[in-house]
């Protein structure tokens, strides 16, 4: 039977904080046909939203001309899964440990789940799609570790995020019009993390007494020992 006490630390929406803090400020460089001179920068829209509503979005107005903020090229990603994570499993007697104040400290415990989410990227032609997945690729080799405070309890813990396939579609999805191109990439990841219980507080011990002997006392009653050993079997 679970705890009964109410507990919620937003750990799945830091994950999504973190994974669209990662991509959300991507650049593409246009230049003129010998590639010598620039003639367009673009800082490329990130949204959450699922593929098929994106694309829908998208492919509603195939001339792109009655929503700005539709135009190409775009990007978007989702949570996919959670799933727990075997290979990181943990004792439910080990905790993670905060300063509550100076008499005592807050614990929670903690179980290892990961958490899979889909990135998205729409252009129009294949060169913009290559140079938004070169800016992206060198990074992960294959993981990238970033450092999240998920539940402000003691240190900060490094969360791994892992490329785990990178897709490509020429042709677009299904049911587009005939005179629309929409170039895609779908890449996986997958992001190592952890979900947390419920806070509980426990007393900090700060004062211990112990009963300890000389080596000369322990010695001596050693010795004492031996001797009384001695006549005994005498």
């Amino acid at each position: 039977m679970l705890s009964g006490q109410h507990f919620y630390h937003r750990i799945t929406r830091k994950m999504v904080v973190a994974f669209g803090t990662m991509f959300n400020n991507l650049k593409l460089y246009r230049y003129n046909q010998a590639g010598t001179v620039e003639i367009e920068r673009i800082t490329v829209p990130l949204n959450y939203i699922t593929k098929e509503k994106f694309y829908q979005r998208i492919t509603q107005d195939p001339n792109l001309s009655k929503e700005v903020q539709l135009t190409l090229p775009r990007m978007s990603f989702e949570l996919t899964s959670i799933a727990y994570d075997t290979s990181r499993k943990i004792s439910p007697y080990i905790k993670q440990f905060g300063m509550l104040d100076n008499t005592a400290l807050k614990t929670v415990t903690l179980a290892p789940y990961n958490f899979s989410f889909s990135l998205y990227i729409y252009v129009r032609n294949t060169e913009d799609g290559t140079q938004l997945i070169e800016q992206i690729l060198p990074y992960f080799n294959p993981d990238y570790t970033m450092t999240l405070d998920l539940v402000h309890i003691g240190n900060p813990v490094d969360v791994p995020l892992i490329l785990q396939s990178v897709d490509y579609n020429p042709g677009g999805s299904d049911g587009a019009p005939k005179d629309m191109r929409i170039l895609q990439w779908s890449l996986g990841f997958t992001m190592r993390g952890y979900l947390y219980g419920p806070e509980s507080n426990v007393k900090v011990i700060r004062q211990s007494t112990a009963n300890t002997r000389s080596e000369e006392h322990t010695s001596e009653l050693q010795s004492r020992q031996y001797l009384v050993c001695r006549l005994l079997l005498e």
